[in-house]
């Protein structure tokens, strides 16, 4: 008995419980300014607290001119007055309609992913479908990156996988319905998301079939609390990549402005003009006091409180996205002041450990959010690029990489243009050694043909 007693031992469970008011603050995170004006908008119908004023008239001038990408005139227009409009591609600043696949691939090249494990998350990112599902089995990735590395294990692959199932938005990458849910309640231990995982990994036949007696009868809960599982089942989404389309808006419109940048510090504002100013109604406030109904005073009470909560989580948000970008801008002073060859490469671990945000956090704080600088309009995560070591144990942005893979290629004889291999020499000639089928990875990235493709007879 003394021996069961010395092996005693208290666990303790560290819970996280999601709350109404956590989920709103990560949802309005993720929005731009034109979306989150249209969440707030939609809020406010359904809150008497909430006034929102309008922006009026909204100026193309105050939001430091808009692009339109439908019309290469208003391109032209936009980077005439760009110091060095001629080292960037137009194409990569742009809102061009972003794909599942470009953003899984930008948050795989802004991550810290080892070298060996590259290879492995590309082939899984190429193999998830337009509703964020991973198509094929597991089994056959394996076999198919085997052929060219006999080093690497299903492990590898199941692991990588796991990594990429950690990407925006929650739920991509998985093998069925019940594994997408499931991903998206990783980090929810309330009581209620844990009988929503106990359902969905059990009991979807009941819940297809509406048995909630079974449910009930089987987990031993209350209606009340059923209602509350099943609430957290209906806010997940089955389909995670329907979210991106292709028919994105015609303009950009930054969410930030920069007014002003030195070697140490830089000023960063929201940009207003995209946003309405909302307040708490102080006449509805008020008129709390003359309600003596017990149901009415609970409906204005919760209310109020939810007015206070968006507000605060409003805050937040932008405060966030002023933090986040001050940092990632301060990175990145010599490419704004300088050109597109002195962008650095950064990751998104890195701008976490210097704001003491989590990774998730800004992954969500820069993707879709734009800022307007002296030099352009460019999407955060535009500034976010892998390294490459050069023959000076120097790190070189891959996006200098490109730039110059573009320029080799514009500037080529069309009628011997320029292989892969050539390029490959090139590089490694400027101090950059690359592998051809990186070379060639970068070329198709920029939107340029293999060289037999590239080929003018006159």
């Amino acid at each position: 008995m003394a021996n069961i007693q010395q092996n005693l031992q208290t666990a303790h469970t560290h819970t996280l419980a999601m709350t109404k008011g956590l989920q709103q603050s990560i949802h309005l995170l993720q929005l731009s300014n034109l979306e989150l004006y249209k969440e707030i908008t939609e809020i406010a119908l359904e809150n008497p607290f909430i006034e929102v004023e309008a922006t009026e008239n909204i100026s193309f001038e105050n939001l430091a001119k808009e692009v339109s990408l439908n019309s290469p005139l208003s391109e032209k227009a936009y980077y005439k007055n760009l110091a060095f409009n001629e080292n960037i591609n137009i194409q990569n600043l742009t809102s061009q309609p972003e794909s599942l696949y470009s953003f899984l691939t930008w948050q795989l090249n802004a991550s810290n992913i080892p070298n060996e494990y590259q290879k492995i998350a590309e082939v899984v990112i190429d193999n998830i479908d337009e509703s964020g599902y991973l198509f094929i089995p597991i089994n056959e990735i394996f076999e198919t990156i085997k052929q060219s590395n006999k080093n690497i294990s299903l492990d590898d692959v199941l692991y990588v996988l796991k990594l990429i199932q950690n990407f925006e938005p929650l739920g991509v990458g998985a093998r069925c319905v019940q594994e997408c849910l499931l991903i998206q309640l990783e980090q929810n231990n309330s009581f209620e998301a844990n009988l929503a995982k106990d359902i969905i990994k059990n009991d979807l036949n009941f819940l297809k079939n509406k048995e909630f007696n079974k449910i009930i009868k089987k987990y031993k809960v209350s209606n009340t609390f059923l209602k509350k599982a099943l609430n957290v089942i209906k806010n997940l989404n089955p389909k995670p990549g329907c979210n991106f389309s292709t028919n994105s808006s015609n303009f950009i419109r930054p969410d930030l402005l920069l007014i002003s940048i030195d070697n140490v510090n830089c000023d960063i504002v929201i940009n207003e003009d995209t946003l309405p100013k909302i307040y708490i109604n102080k006449n509805n406030y008020f008129f709390e006091k003359e309600i003596i109904n017990p149901i009415d005073l609970n409906y204005l009470k919760r209310n109020i409180q939810e007015a206070k909560i968006l507000i605060k989580n409003i805050n937040y948000r932008n405060a966030t996205l002023i933090k986040v970008s001050k940092a990632i801008i301060i990175h990145q002073k010599e490419f704004l002041q300088k050109g597109i060859n002195f962008i650095k490469p950064l990751t998104l671990k890195e701008i976490a450990l210097e704001t003491g945000l989590h990774e998730a956090t800004i992954s969500r704080a820069t993707a879709e959010k734009y800022i307007s600088t002296p030099q352009g309009i460019f999407e955060l995560k535009f500034f976010f690029s892998s390294k490459i070591t050069n023959n000076n144990d120097e790190l070189t942005s891959s996006i200098v990489i490109k730039n110059l893979i573009k320029d080799l290629i514009v500037n080529e004889d069309k009628r011997k243009p320029l292989s892969d291999n050539l390029i490959t020499q090139k590089l490694n000639e400027k101090g950059l050694n690359l592998a051809r089928r990186t070379v060639a990875k970068y070329r198709e990235e920029l939107g340029f043909a293999a060289s037999s493709l590239r080929k003018n007879l006159i």
